[in-house]
């Protein structure tokens, strides 16, 4: 038998109806509102219309707009085309409990769908964004190793330059005498004025007595003078004396560029000559070497090398708590391969996720240095180089978190309306009965009343 709700049965279930269309709407705009954060620049926040509409067409925004759509149909085939409650209604209480199971399990299917979906995107651009951080690590490595690739070809060809220079000179020059003294010592002065980081340029003899000199180095160190020496019996045409540290009231570091050449045959010359060029790598080199590009806390540049069996920075850790303020004075053993400054000199450039001397986990690249025996070595804290997108992802945690929200919402509207409309369809039932039942008595009454007249008259 059909059945007429109640008015105020039916404004419940009209109720349920408009709350959840209403639902429906807040539902998607959350999740418009999510897309525009997803394809967001992780560091900046920064976000366009262009990467939004093609976040929308993206797959990850297709499998969302497929669940959320399928759920949004099952619930209005519910709210219409449910199947009515069997008459008479005594497995009210059963209905309720198997449409209660069918909802929560609904529900269930729809959070996992959803936060599998948000699970994956969310894994998918952390490793984008950390594919991309290594790639900007490794970028900064190979350009300050190229700093320092040109840093020391420009000291290289100037000593060079200079050698050949000198050789095209009278012999009066290389003799030191007269005019040609004058000219090799504006020769040594132009050289010498080339950078701020030179702190002397001179010619030495094979035995390192220097012929001419100019700069606070027109002596070369004690360092130096070995190695030039030793070129009388070495066939080498040129080297670099490494980063080597110089005694006084205050320890100073020092290289040198070395160019032995053959002046000629001009009387009273030696066999060989040497150009010498001594340049101060802390006035320019270790501190542009050191900036970080940006202002990025948690982040450092490094130059290191190998010393026997240990690691010596050339430049200081900045990262350190207590810092040394002697030069050279940080080394740490090769035992300990876990630092990324051993993995670059014992494997040499590649980027790395590890701890570094702090105990501290970090993201780091390392670049050879060609013509000398160091590593550039850039890092930069785990912690902070992901802070972004870790603002990321509590934004969409929370989007997602706010969208099953609405779900369960939804999904009490929808038990809401079909427990109106049981209530309606097993109140319309008591209330036949009931009439069913005074209408038979009714019937009783009169049947009785007629019986006893019949009765009467028949006496």
């Amino acid at each position: 038998m059909a059945h007429i709700p109640t008015a105020r049965q039916s404004l419940d279930v009209l109720r349920a109806r408009g709350l959840f269309v209403l639902a429906c709407g807040v539902f998607v705009a959350i999740g418009l509102a999510a897309a525009w954060v997803a394809p967001s620049d992780p560091a900046s926040g920064l976000s366009s219309l262009r990467l939004y509409l093609a976040f929308l067409a993206s797959p990850w925004m297709l499998l969302g707009f497929a669940v959320a759509a399928v759920f949004i149909v099952f619930g209005v085939w519910y709210l219409r085309f449910s199947k009515p409650l069997a008459d008479p209604a005594t497995a009210f209480d059963e209905k309720l409990r198997q449409d209660g199971r069918l909802l929560a399990l609904v529900l269930v299917a729809f959070v996992l769908s959803l936060s599998g979906v948000g699970y994956l995107f969310i894994n998918e651009t952390r490793a984008l964004f950390r594919d991309e951080e290594l790639r900007a690590q490794a970028a900064i490595a190979r350009l300050r190793a190229q700093q320092v690739d040109r840093w020391l070809l420009q000291h290289t060809m100037d000593a060079q330059a200079l050698a050949q220079t000198i050789k095209t000179l009278p012999v009066n020059a290389l003799v030191f005498e007269g005019e040609g003294r004058q000219i090799l010592g504006v020769l040594l002065g132009g050289v010498l004025a080339g950078t701020p980081d030179r702190t002397g340029v001179s010619v030495l003899s094979p035995d390192g007595n220097v012929l001419i000199g100019l700069g606070e180095d027109a002596t070369p160190d004690a360092e130096t003078l070995k190695a030039v020496m030793a070129l009388k019996t070495s066939a080498m045409r040129f080297q670099i004396i490494d980063v080597h540290q110089v005694g006084g009231p205050k320890p100073l570091l020092r290289m040198a560029f070395v160019v032995p050449f053959d002046p000629g045959d001009g009387t009273g010359l030696p066999k060989m000559v040497v150009v010498v060029l001594t340049v101060d790598p802390t006035r320019e080199l270790f501190r542009q070497v050191a900036t970080w590009p940006t202002d990025s806390p948690g982040s450092e540049v490094v130059l290191v090398r190998r010393d026997g069996d240990d690691l010596i920075y050339l430049t200081a850790p900045s990262l350190l708590d207590n810092k040394q303020t002697e030069p050279l004075s940080h080394r740490l053993p090769l035992t300990r391969t876990g630092l990324p400054e051993a993995q670059a000199i014992l494997h040499g450039d590649a980027v790395r996720e590890g701890l570094d001397y702090r105990g501290v986990h970090v993201f780091s690249a390392s670049h050879h240095v060609t013509g000398v025996p160091w590593f550039v070595v850039a890092k930069t804290d785990v912690s902070a180089l992901m802070a972004p997108i870790w603002d990321k992802t509590l934004s969409l945690a929370l989007a997602v978190l706010a969208i099953i929200m609405v779900t369960v919402f939804m999904v009490l509207l929808l038990w809401r309306g079909q427990r109106a409309s049981y209530l309606s369809f097993r109140d319309l039932q008591i209330e036949e009965r009931a009439a069913l039942a005074k209408h038979f008595e009714e019937l009783v009454r009169l049947a009785r009343a007629q019986g006893k007249a019949t009765e009467a008259a028949e006496h």
